[in-house]
């Protein structure tokens, strides 16, 4: 009988071990799942910041940009005005060169279009690296049609020219116009490796931003 209760007894002790144990053990799994979950939430919220930061600081100059060549450029100024058609080649082909450098010696800028004798004629240039050469016709109608439903531009507006997102900075003056192009769909990809893949990402158009 002794033996018998000894038995049972170890039994007894046996079950309430393991499952000691496997309470344990389900107690770390769900410590080792929720750090896990709570490090990805801070690394995803983290990856947001950084691309907004980094988003927000890149439009900023681009706004600096504009409203600099709209103030202190005169090419721009000048191809507001009425011009003879020399005169109209010889300004647009100076603002256009200006504008490679900028673009050529800044990551914050990827392109622009440049219209001007009362829009029927065009110039532009993009970076290779974030503007697929592809885009650049529809770009071109794009921002064409938003000039004439806009009243001087002056604010941010987005597009999609064949599945890549782009923000569009456009200014009109006289017989001129003049449209600033960021590339979003690089940060698209970089925020859809980082978020779950129940987000959906959306890019909302605020209000007049120029000049700020």
């Amino acid at each position: 009988k002794k033996h018998t209760s000894l038995g049972a007894m170890l039994t007894h002790a046996f079950l309430v071990f393991s499952a000691l144990l496997l309470v344990l053990m389900l107690f770390m799994d769900w410590y080792l799942i929720s750090g896990y979950q709570m490090a990805k939430r801070e690394q995803e919220h983290q990856a947001l910041a950084e691309a907004a930061d980094r988003v927000h600081s890149d439009m900023l100059r681009i706004n600096y940009t504009l409203y600099d060549i709209s103030e202190n450029n005169t090419d721009f100024k000048a191809l507001s005005g009425k011009l003879t058609d020399l005169e109209q080649f010889s300004h647009s082909y100076d603002l256009n060169e200006a504008l490679k450098v900028r673009l050529l010696l800044e990551d914050y800028l990827h392109g622009h279009f440049l219209f001007y004798d009362n829009w029927q004629s065009t110039r532009y240039f993009v970076h290779q690296d974030f503007v697929d050469s592809q885009d650049v016709y529809e770009l071109r109608v794009l921002i064409k049609e938003h000039l004439k439903e806009s009243g001087t531009g002056r604010k941010w507006h987005y597009a999609t020219a064949n599945g890549s997102s782009y923000g569009l900075l456009p200014l009109k003056r006289g017989n001129t116009a003049l449209c600033l192009i960021y590339n979003l769909s690089r940060l698209e990809e970089v925020l859809l490796e980082s978020v779950p893949e129940s987000c959906e990402l959306f890019f909302v158009e605020t209000g007049e931003c120029f000049g700020k």
